[in-house]
């Protein structure tokens, strides 16, 4: 997959170039983190059980997160918003668009923080394990670092994570480029966001049934 981003940094629009990048790194953060610290609290408040034992479907769990983060995130999003018609001349309707790219990322990385959550709930050593793939996962969506300053090995891998598409689509998108083809990176990461809620729901309940809860 070749990278059709490359030219969206300039030194002239680096501060809001690098805002975008930190909005997607923001909802990515979210999602990945959420269900991990729940589910240790639950955990350690010995409320986990009723969460297991409820007839409720893991993918209503994460959609209930996501509606409870797009309040959370409101405030956010309305000064990032108002911040951006100082830095860079745009409109609502790009900002509004930008905001639905950070759903569609929300659901993606929130799929994944379930499995994650799951795992670490029933061996807390893998936690550290799971800081570090998110740590290269979301570096290397460029949401700080241009694509072009990476070596061309690490370009060719790069363009193939989800998550920097999403970074490089809100840049597209707030900057008004009108010479990028964006159907084709909105397609991939909405249907990484299926794909990665379905499972992680799926994965969920599996790894509860199959290894329960320890560490207590």
């Amino acid at each position: 997959m070749d990278s059709k981003f490359q030219g969206t940094f300039s030194e002239g629009n680096f501060i809001p170039w690098l805002i975008m990048g930190n909005i997607i790194y923001t909802f990515s953060k979210h999602g990945f983190d959420a269900f991990e610290l729940q589910f240790l609290n639950e955990k350690y408040w010995n409320t986990i059980q009723g969460t297991l034992l409820a007839p409720i479907n893991r993918f209503s769990i994460l959609i209930g997160y996501v509606f409870a983060t797009l309040i959370e995130t409101s405030i956010f999003f309305i000064a990032i918003t108002l911040v951006s018609y100082f830095i860079f001349t745009t409109t609502l309707i790009q900002m509004l668009l930008v905001y639905l790219i950070g759903i569609i990322v929300i659901i993606s990385s929130g799929g994944i923080g379930l499995i994650f959550g799951a795992i670490n709930v029933s061996n807390e050593n893998f936690g550290p394990i799971f800081q570090f793939i998110q740590f290269f996962i979301l570096f290397f969506s460029c949401f700080s670092v241009p694509l072009e300053f990476f070596p061309k090995f690490l370009q060719d891998l790069i363009v193939l994570n989800p998550y920097y598409h999403a970074t490089e689509l809100v840049r597209v998108i707030y900057f008004g480029l009108p010479n990028y083809d964006i159907f084709i990176s909105l397609l991939y990461i909405i249907i990484f966001a299926i794909i990665s809620a379905s499972l992680g729901a799926v994965i969920c309940n599996r790894i509860w049934k199959k290894y329960g809860i320890h560490g207590y």
